[in-house]
């Protein structure tokens, strides 16, 4: 969902596996160490660190999102397994495994309702908002956005910064 709005504004990323990987091991031993709360926030933390460092270089210095993303991945893999010493990091919150992944609401399964909420609130922000008219519009022709008033530069910046966020809760969903 998250990869949808940055295609759809005419950028790629590279990133956002790396970036799963990194928010699911802070997350996990953020959970060991503080516990449930803290732990969806440094997961949550990871994505918009990251977010922010891709839509900064993108937007603002103009570097081509292609190649800032690509550099993401490594960095991020390799923080990744340079925190863990490439280690498995175990989460025994049952909490978390039940919001996050291996648990049941009902009839129907965590993951199923967290994608189908996720496909839901992303078709309806990028077809019915503002926001979505813009990122669209960006994509569509750059030039004529700038026209007619869209700030393409914070588009193009909340779009990767919404890019790894998404990408981090899918790191916590993975982890749990």
């Amino acid at each position: 969902v998250g990869m949808t709005y940055v295609i759809s504004c005419a950028e790629i990323d590279l990133s956002v596996g790396s970036v799963a990987g990194l928010s699911s091991v802070a997350c996990a031993m953020a959970l060991s160490h503080w516990g449930l709360v803290p732990g969806i926030l440094a997961g949550l933390a990871v994505g918009l660190v990251v977010g922010t460092v891709n839509g900064g270089l993108v937007s603002l210095l103009g570097i081509p999102s292609f190649l800032v993303t690509l550099g993401m991945l490594g960095i991020a893999a390799g923080m990744a397994q340079w925190i863990t010493d490439s280690a498995p990091q175990p989460i025994l919150s049952d909490t978390f495994n039940l919001m996050f992944g291996g648990g049941n609401f009902g009839p129907i399964p965590g993951l199923i309702l967290w994608a189908a909420i996720a496909v839901a609130l992303g078709a309806v922000v990028l077809n019915r908002t503002r926001f979505g008219r813009q990122v669209l519009a960006t994509g569509g022709n750059r030039t004529a956005a700038e026209f007619t008033g869209i700030n393409t530069k914070r588009i193009k910046f909340e779009v990767l910064l919404l890019s790894a966020t998404v990408a981090s809760i899918a790191g916590m969903l993975y982890a749990g």
